[in-house]
């Protein structure tokens, strides 16, 4: 049945040097089933029914069950919400790289802008302009009996 199988798998995977003392894998199934038929009306969530097995106490009838549920409960959901999770991850990351190549392109066209009517100016002719507005003669000498 699919709850032996599950409860080979769980002992296989919790054996460590061909030692498990933690799930016993041909008192599982039985078990499970014991609390099923407990519990006999609706269905119940996993942490349901490891509260129902703490809130009576069924801890020390219960032991594989208990271990079970508990390890159950402690890992992470990693299938569905991890793809989900890096699918908007992938999306965001795209995202900030497009507004990075828009930015960089829009600095680029301005570069670009800057550059053409730098290259219009002549140079030598803005310099002599300067000159002529900012003549020698409106600096300030030095007279001999300053010195």
């Amino acid at each position: 049945s699919l709850l032996h199988i599950f409860a080979c798998n769980l002992h296989r995977t919790l054996t460590h040097e061909e030692r498990s003392d933690i799930i016993n894998d041909k008192d599982l199934p039985v078990a499970l089933d014991n609390v099923r038929h407990i519990l006999q009306h609706g269905k119940h969530s996993q942490l349901q029914v490891l509260q129902f097995i703490h809130d009576a106490e069924l801890k020390d009838i219960f032991p594989n069950v208990w271990i079970a549920l508990k390890i159950l409960l402690m890992l992470p959901v990693t299938v569905v919400n991890g793809e989900r999770s890096f699918s908007k991850l992938r999306l965001i990351k795209t995202y900030i790289r497009s507004m990075m190549a828009n930015k960089r392109l829009t600095l680029l066209a301005v570069l670009s802008f800057e550059n053409a009517i730098g290259q219009s100016l002549y140079l030598s002719e803005a310099v002599l302009q300067f000159v002529k507005q900012h003549a020698l003669s409106k600096v300030p000498q030095m007279n001999k009996e300053t010195k």
